[in-house]
């Protein structure tokens, strides 16, 4: 659902993520980057890219080391980050409709659990977290 309404403004989940992660840190290397997200370097830096030529991002050379290249999220790209937060939370109302508060903040509870254990999962045999 979420997805079918990303496509309409012609974006994609992980292009929301990493348009989301680089905002909060608010300027980061590639590396940075991959490493908040557990992806690997070369897809974040094809997405930013693709963020860059909507003007979504602006990539720039480090103020500390002239060798490194961050991207810090425009104004326009912001609003896209506030724009997905509520197509996000709309979608999370439908999902958990009939629920009441308590059982919504169980599953919330079981689900970070969930998480939680997988990523322990992942770096108990030295991948990447995500």
């Amino acid at each position: 659902m979420l997805d079918d309404r990303l496509q309409v403004v012609g974006m994609t989940g992980t292009q929301i993520e990493v348009l989301t992660r680089n905002l909060a840190l608010g300027y980061s290397g590639v590396s940075e980057l991959a490493d908040e997200l557990g992806m690997a370097s070369a897809t974040v830096s094809g997405v930013l890219r693709r963020l860059e030529s909507k003007g979504l991002v602006r990539r720039q050379v480090s103020e500390v080391d002239p060798r490194v290249r961050g991207s810090r999220v425009t104004r326009r790209g912001a609003e896209k980050v506030a724009w997905a937060r509520d197509h996000v939370a709309a979608v999370t109302r439908i999902a958990l409709s009939g629920l009441s508060r308590t059982d919504a903040a169980e599953l919330d509870q079981l689900l970070r659990l969930a998480i939680g254990n997988l990523r322990a999962e992942r770096r108990n045999k030295g991948l990447r977290p995500r």
